[in-house]
């Protein structure tokens, strides 16, 4: 979703977390909205095989958070040590910030089973 001046932009460049680990899109809070300007069928799409997965909002960055979404950490580990290096602001936002306290539902207990 874009102005009309930009340019359109297909839903799987950067899926919303929301709808990223919902049971299924339909149940993602931003649904009603976007089935406006995509289909049931695209958003699925995206949602299965997203190009950038967009962490916004409440829950704050993957990173800055107490439980780590599982895919995520997988991705991490990919990573070289050097890349994975946090920073003093990572770490207070992880342990004295409200956002990593609450656990939200993940699909990525449905993930590790694969």
């Amino acid at each position: 979703i874009a102005t009309p001046k930009i340019a359109p932009v297909p839903f799987h460049y950067v899926v919303l977390e929301e709808i990223y680990e919902a049971r299924t899109v339909q149940d993602g809070k931003d649904y009603a909205f976007l089935k406006s300007a995509y289909s049931d069928d695209d958003l699925e799409e995206a949602r299965q095989n997203p190009a950038i997965i967009h962490y916004a909002g409440k829950r704050g960055k993957p990173w800055q958070r107490r439980h780590v979404p599982a895919y995520y950490q997988a991705v991490v580990e990919r990573l070289p040590s050097a890349l994975r290096r946090g920073t003093f602001r990572d770490w207070r936002k992880k342990w004295l910030s409200k956002k990593g306290h609450r656990r939200y539902h993940v699909r990525s207990a449905s993930l590790d089973q694969r």
